[in-house]
């Protein structure tokens, strides 16, 4: 009998103040790979200042987790949108420190930290004055 993927569930993007929050349950494989890409690239859509990714629900990490982990980011890059992921559980945590990801992207154990990260003003740096 072959085994079945469990498909990853999501909450639709949960506007908390002006930044959107997606919470994805279950496995994030190669089989749940274009759903978990509809769902965060989603969130995008209604222009938010922020996108928090909530993977303390996901069971299962693979590749294609690390893929869109690092996809929403440079997205939210490219549109000026704050982005943090959420993760608090080693199924995540350990794929996200072995690729080196989790020094590209804001990790935070809980959704409120992530929050107060994301809704804190971008460190500027100075620009350097000319005699």
């Amino acid at each position: 009998m072959p085994m079945q993927a469990s498909s990853p569930t999501s909450t639709s993007p949960d506007l908390q103040g002006s930044a959107a929050v997606v919470a994805l349950v279950g496995e994030v494989d190669g089989n749940t790979a274009v759903p978990v890409r509809r769902q965060v690239f989603g969130a995008f859509d209604d222009n938010p200042s922020a996108v928090v990714l909530d993977l303390t629900g996901v069971l299962f990490f693979g590749s294609t987790g690390i893929a869109v982990v690092l996809a929403a980011a440079q997205r939210a890059l490219r549109l000026g949108v704050r982005f943090a992921v959420v993760a608090d559980q080693r199924c995540v945590l350990r794929p996200l420190r072995v690729t080196g990801v989790i020094a590209q992207v804001d990790v935070h154990p809980d959704v409120d930290s992530a929050l107060a990260a994301v809704s804190r003003p971008a460190h500027r740096i100075p620009a350097a004055r000319t005699a």
